[in-house]
């Protein structure tokens, strides 16, 4: 009887439970919703302060909460009501099986307590099912948005050539590379031929939208080119194992990367101690040199062992920028991509990086973006790009002496 009527009455909680797994969904999405609001808020709160921007965001913050409170409460009073119904039924039911045994079945007192703890027990066991699951329900919008993203985490899932590059010592190859993000947006890059051996200089030039970090994240494997070949040392990138050219690669982008430790650490990433190794620290000292940031750290009262704060917040913009240059300077890399390296950093600090690049030369594959044309006068070829194509190469000085040359152009354009 038990189990007949508490199958019974977990048919009936099927509307309650779909109703626990709405708000669980609902939950999960208003927690993203918010912590997104929270993330942003942090991020940018010099700028949101400075120009009195932050009630804007704290009003979606506010309504945010208000909504997931909502959410929270509504399944508070679904779990106290599976709580509060299940005492009422049981005794509902236990004193309709008195009343059929002493009335229809005319039975003595014992044997009806005896009923009585079976069937109470019994229905509280089957009920308790509903309890357990409903406490499931409460989470499954977390766990859903986790599978969808673990399923589409292995969809895209970037796949890996076997192939162990060594020491990277010929040349970079597009062969008629194609590239866009999606069909709807079109291409990005559109027929890409061109050649960047070992240790030569290269600049991308092009207006904004051109392509060029585009091309820069192909060349990283970050992205995988829609048609055409990319060779590395003559070997298809799709058939290399990403790693073992990644590691070759420095990459000093506009968007700079410091972490929450000292400038030490954040020169040599964790390599070693540098308090316990001279050896690490006097390489630590070269690239801060290289990048025009020794002096600097030289005032501070703990030098290369002062910390940095969240995002390199206690430094300005372009000691951020140059201890970034001074990290990937130290990792002495086989490809060193600059991408506005210098867009942060005052006259002075630029003209001393570029020498510092300049004396790289010869030594290691540089791939430069600038708008700034006057940073690559000394490349070896410059490639300048329009709207995804690749529409004029050659050295500087020639391209300048091109009749209608588009590079002369823009050179003129700045007044160099």
């Amino acid at each position: 009887m038990a189990l007949l009527l508490g199958l019974v009455l977990l048919m009936l909680f099927r509307w309650l439970n779909h109703y626990v797994r709405q708000l669980s969904r609902q939950t999960a999405q208003e927690s993203g919703r918010l912590a997104k609001y929270l993330i942003q808020t942090l991020h940018a709160f010099k700028y949101l302060r400075a120009t009195g921007q932050i009630p804007k965001l704290k009003h979606g913050i506010t309504a945010s909460i208000s909504r997931l409170t909502g959410y929270e409460m509504r399944r508070g009073i679904a779990d106290a009501f599976t709580r509060a119904i299940s005492e009422p039924i049981a005794v509902v039911f236990i004193m309709l099986i008195v009343m059929a045994q002493l009335l229809y079945f005319e039975q003595p007192l014992v044997p009806i307590l005896v009923s009585i703890v079976l069937f109470y027990r019994a229905i509280n066991s089957i009920l308790g099912i509903q309890h357990s699951w409903q406490s499931t329900l409460d989470h499954i919008g977390s766990l859903e948005l986790l599978h969808t993203e673990f399923t589409q985490l292995k969809q895209h899932q970037e796949a890996d050539g076997g192939h162990q590059l060594g020491p990277f010592s010929q040349a970079i190859r597009l062969q008629n590379l194609h590239f866009g993000y999606s069909p709807e947006l079109g291409p990005v890059l559109k027929d890409i031929s061109l050649d960047i051996p070992a240790q030569s200089s290269i600049a991308l030039v092009g207006e904004s939208g051109a392509g060029k970090s585009t091309l820069v994240d192909l060349l990283s494997l970050t992205l995988q080119p829609s048609s055409g070949e990319l060779l590395i040392d003559g070997v298809n990138a799709a058939q290399l194992n990403r790693t073992s050219w990644r590691q070759q690669i420095g990459y000093v982008s506009q968007e700079t990367v410091v972490f929450d430790d000292s400038i030490a650490n954040n020169i040599c990433l964790w390599q070693g101690d540098p308090q316990q190794d001279p050896q690490l620290m006097a390489q630590i000292e070269q690239a801060a040199r290289q990048a025009h940031i020794a002096h600097f750290i030289q005032t501070l009262p703990e030098g290369y062992h002062s910390l940095v704060g969240d995002r390199g917040l206690r430094l300005s913009g372009g000691q951020r920028q140059r201890l970034f240059i001074a990290r990937e300077l130290f990792r002495q890399p086989r490809l060193l991509i600059l991408d506005e390296a210098t867009s942060a950093l005052d006259s002075e600090s630029e003209q001393a990086i570029q020498q510092s690049i300049d004396a790289l030369k010869g030594k290691t594959t540089l791939v430069i973006i600038a708008h700034r044309l006057s940073t690559i006068r000394d490349v070896d070829r410059v490639y300048v790009f329009d709207q995804g194509r690749l529409v004029e190469q050659g050295g500087y000085a020639e391209l300048c002496a091109r009749p209608n040359s588009r590079f002369a152009k823009l050179v003129a354009l700045q007044k160099l």
